[in-house]
């Protein structure tokens, strides 16, 4: 064999020897590349990171509470001197629901630091950190700050960090949680954290909304109570309770008769959200020998058609559509005119409560031949 032969044949042997190699490493590549695929698709189908939801945003100037929150004794009237300390207390409650309660008494203005709170811990995750400084809460609830502000909204938070509720439904699942998970002060500041479960609560948006601009107008700690109460149900409607049932849920420890004081209880309550305008025409009455009250609940734009009703003359009245729109803060026409909402609701609304009759939205025709989008009404008182 020649020296060119046998170079040449080294040479193709040391080229095998590298595609080999080179396709050895393809394959464990592409090997590395499956493993790595299906390991990603394993973490992807079976570890998928949970969800979490937030506390939600609450409309302008209001907070909120979980309706069946509103009608338990979890926050009443507390006399001066005579707070009471629960361990595993069953609370006042709708039938559906069993609540015990363990920690100090909370009354009306542990509620306004609560719902401040909850103001401030809009769009966070659950646990959330809210930070704020003393003397801001402190303006923001209606109180002034001070060495007694100070002192009495450090004793507050406390109250409300000691509080622990044991939840039941009819079907007996139940849930643990405390209203507050983690507290931190300096002198002048605070850290909170709420308890993450609160998040699932009002996740749900079985929400009672709390007009807290009404609230800071309110003398009397039996109004800011009552006030949760009617935030509980629908505007637009005449709600009906019982004396006792209110006074189990906001004042057990008071006799009925101091209960229905003119001066401080219930009655000079309602009379403040009557004046406030949450509530209109409430009344009592006796049905079956049992003590009750009604009232009004208007909704917002309710509210302020009754009040241009009102001050138009008795009779018959027409106004164009466009002229109520405005007024109404609804985004669009269509949206206002839409089944159960707007113009058509109000309107419905106040025939419901005897203000006026007949509604009904017309078109009208003008002299050019434009057509106009009217609504008229009766009042006869």
């Amino acid at each position: 064999m020649t020296e060119k032969s046998v170079s040449k044949t080294a040479l193709n042997a040391r080229l095998a020897k590298l595609t080999r190699n080179a396709q050895k490493a393809s394959d464990d590549k592409a090997q590395q590349q499956e493993l790595l695929n299906a390991v990603q698709e394993e973490v992807a189908t079976s570890e998928k990171p949970e969800v979490k939801v937030q506390i939600p945003l609450f409309p302008e100037e209001k907070s909120a509470m979980p309706t069946k929150w509103t009608r338990t004794s979890l926050f009443a009237a507390v006399k001066k001197g005579r707070r009471r300390s629960f361990v595993k207390t069953p609370l006042a409650s709708r039938n559906d629901v069993s609540i015990l309660y363990t920690g100090e008494q909370l009354d009306a203005g542990d509620n306004d630091v609560f719902l401040h709170a909850m103001r401030l811990s809009q769009g966070l995750a659950p646990g959330g950190q809210i930070h704020f400084v003393r003397s801001h809460f402190l303006q923001a609830i209606g109180r002034q700050p001070g060495t007694s502000g100070y002192k009495w909204l450090k004793d507050s938070l406390q109250r409300l960090a000691s509080a622990t509720l044991f939840i039941e439904d009819g079907e007996g699942k139940g849930k643990m949680f405390r209203l507050v998970k983690d507290m931190a002060w300096t002198e002048s500041e605070y850290w909170l954290a709420l308890d993450p479960e609160i998040a699932t609560f009002y996740s749900k948006r079985e929400l009672a909304f709390i007009d807290f601009d009404a609230r800071l107008q309110m003398t009397h700690g039996m109004s800011r109570l009552l006030q949760n109460y009617v935030a509980s149900h629908e505007p637009g409607n005449w709600h009906y309770a019982a004396v006792e049932t209110l006074r189990d849920f906001y004042a057990a420890s008071s006799s009925l008769k101091n209960f229905l004081d003119a001066q401080y209880g219930l009655p000079a309550a309602l009379a403040e959200l009557d004046e406030l305008g949450i509530i209109e025409d409430h009344e009592f009455y006796l049905k079956n020998g049992r003590r009750m009250v009604k009232w009004w609940r208007p909704s917002d734009f309710g509210k302020w058609l009754r009040s241009y009703i009102e001050e138009q003359p008795l009779g018959w009245h027409h106004a164009l559509v466009e002229d109520l729109f405005g007024p109404s803060r609804y985004r669009t026409l269509k949206s206002f005119l839409a089944p159960r909402k707007g113009l058509k609701r109000g309107l419905h609304e106040l025939e419901r409560a005897g203000i006026i009759t007949k509604a009904e939205i017309y078109q009208e025709k003008t002299a050019g031949d434009e057509l106009l989008l009217k609504v008229r009404w009766h009042r006869e008182k």
